[in-house]
């Protein structure tokens, strides 16, 4: 390009056109000249680099092609899926004629990895040729389907709820926070279909004893079931139990201790004792004696005269607060 100084600063990208004069053109191969128009003069362009454009002309094309569902995985052990449908049956390819004649379907593809429960989702499609590959450069319309299917139990298989069974009591001052138990539904099998039909919604675990525990626990526990009944899968559960000391406060009096005290200096504090609200776990505060807990002042590099102290407590036993 070639312009005077004091326009160039006004030049952008944005303010430079090209453009190629597809006018009266029909189907098939050409050798097209680049033009560029400038928004900002006096500039002119001295040179383009490529000067011609090949490009093919194609008809446009419209057909239609049936939707594919496909799928992806399976359902959840004991599960098991009809055919899903999609709505439409069928979507208008369009493009250029020989891109479209290369679609042989829409496809739209969905997940039943895991699934327990029957699917109504709108999925996108995707146009392809026989083999599967994508076909670029056309319009599906509409670019979306609905996509329903049945998802069913088959006979002999149930989903129940786990419940666990707990025996005997934390010790004195804990409490349990949580159980938690994972799986917490397990699916069940029995070549009788009634066996698994008349379970109450719900498995126990083999009793978990808590008698005297003081910290959380974890184990793997073996599932109760009838005769002629069995977990499918995994043949155990694994519950979580926290335990926590049930959390209390008391209140001590205790005598002011001076620290600190400069030579040739007396101090009288007033008051002489205060009162200290102790909170902390229950077992911890019912072991605390008199001489765990010491109030003191600090009343280094201090000199003659009257001073506010914050005095400070020292708890001898960990996990208190005051």
């Amino acid at each position: 390009m070639r312009a005077p100084v004091t326009v160039w600063g006004g030049l952008t990208a944005e303010g430079i056109h090209l453009e190629a004069d597809l006018t009266g053109l029909s189907a098939g191969q050409y050798d097209v000249e680049v033009q560029a128009r400038i928004d900002v003069g006096p500039a002119r362009v001295t040179s383009i680099d490529p000067e011609t454009l090949s490009l093919t002309l194609e008809p446009l094309a419209t057909r239609l092609v049936p939707v594919q569902v496909r799928t992806l995985g399976t359902p959840a052990v004991g599960y098991r899926m009809e055919t899903p449908t999609a709505d439409p049956e069928e979507v208008a390819i369009s493009g250029p004629t020989s891109a479209v004649a290369r679609v042989a379907q829409a496809l739209a593809e969905v997940s039943l990895g895991g699934l327990r429960q029957s699917i109504d989702q709108t999925v996108q499609l995707l146009p392809v040729d026989p083999t599967g590959q994508s076909v670029p450069g056309v319009r599906v319309e509409p670019s979306e389907v609905r996509v329903t299917g049945r998802v069913e139990q088959l006979g002999g298989y149930r989903d129940v709820a786990v419940t666990v069974i707990i025996e005997g009591q934390v010790d004195p001052g804990y409490w349990v926070t949580r159980i938690l138990v994972s799986p917490p539904v397990v699916t069940v099998y029995s070549a009788d279909a009634e066996a698994v039909v008349v379970l109450p919604g719900f498995v126990e675990t083999e009793p978990l004893v808590l008698t005297g525990a003081r910290s959380d626990i974890t184990r793997r526990l073996a599932l109760d079931l009838p005769a002629g009944v069995s977990p499918v899968g995994d043949q155990t559960v694994i519950v979580e139990v926290g335990i926590a000391a049930v959390e209390s406060s008391l209140t001590l009096t205790r005598q002011l201790e001076i620290q600190g005290l400069g030579n040739g200096l007396y101090a009288t504090p007033s008051p002489d004792s205060v009162r200290v609200v102790i909170s902390g776990p229950l077992p911890v505060l019912e072991q605390l004696s008199l001489s765990d807990v010491r109030v003191v002042l600090d009343l280094r590099d201090m000199g003659v005269g009257t001073h506010q102290v914050t005095p400070e407590v020292i708890l001898l036993p960990s996990g208190l607060v005051a």
